[in-house]
C-alpha cells in the first residue's frame, strides 16, 4: 500500500523514564549480562552464606534478566545450555574432576549465550560474541576460578581452633588428673 507522506507534520514523541529503563534491560547484551551477573552472585552467596549482599544483588540481576526475557523472543535451547553451564561451574566444587567440568561449563555458557536470541529474521536481536559475550563469560570464569581457589586453599590449611589445635602443646596441670582435672 503506496502512503502520501509529502509534507506530513513530524511530531516526535519522547520515552518516560520507565520506558527507557526498559529499553536499556530488553537489549540482549545487557539481558545475558544480567543473567551472567545473576547467576554469580547466587553462587557466591550459595558459597558464603550470611553475606546478603551478593545474594540480593543476584536475585535482582536474575529478575531483571527474566523481565528482558519476558519481552525478548529467546531460545530455550540457549536457556538450557546457560543452566547446564551454571550447573557445571557449581557441580567442580563438589567434585574433583581437575578443572574439566569449569572448562565444560564456561564453553556450555558461551554457546547458551550465542544461541539465546538467534534469531536470522531479527538481525538485531542477538548477543555480540565477541565484545560482550567472551569477556563476560572470561569475567565470570575468573571470579569463580579465584572463589574455588581461596576456598580450596583454606581447606587445605591446617585447623587453628579446637582439639586439634592442641594435640603436641605442652600443659600444666592445675589440678590432680585423677581421672580427670584441668590443665592449662
Amino acid at each position: 500500500q503506496r502512503l502520501h507522506l509529502a509534507g506530513a507534520a513530524l511530531h516526535e514523541i519522547e520515552m518516560s523514564l520507565l520506558t527507557r529503563i526498559l529499553n536499556v534491560v530488553v537489549d540482549p547484551n545487557v539481558a545475558v549480562l544480567l543473567l551472567m551477573a545473576g547467576l554469580l552472585g547466587l553462587y557466591v552467596e550459595f558459597n558464603q552464606p550470611g553475606l546478603v549482599l551478593p545474594g540480593v544483588l543476584g536475585a535482582g540481576c536474575l529478575l531483571l534478566a527474566m523481565i528482558a526475557m519476558q519481552v525478548l523472543p529467546f531460545s530455550w535451547v540457549g536457556v538450557l545450555l546457560l543452566l547446564l553451564g551454571a550447573g557445571l561451574l557449581i557441580a567442580e566444587g563438589f567434585v574433583s574432576s581437575f578443572g574439566v567440568l569449569f572448562l565444560v561449563g564456561l564453553a556450555s555458557l558461551l554457546i547458551g549465550g550465542s544461541m539465546l536470541f538467534d534469531r536470522p529474521d531479527l538481525s538485531d536481536l542477538s548477543v555480540d560474541f565477541w565484545r560482550v559475550l567472551v569477556p563476560a563469560v572470561i569475567g565470570l570464569g575468573a571470579c569463580l576460578g579465584l572463589l574455588v581457589l581461596a576456598v580450596g586453599r583454606v581447606a587445605r590449611r591446617a585447623q587453628t581452633a579446637g582439639v586439634d589445635e592442641l594435640i603436641g602443646m605442652i600443659g600444666v596441670a592445675s589440678t590432680r588428673l585423677d581421672p580427670s582435672g584441668t590443665v592449662y
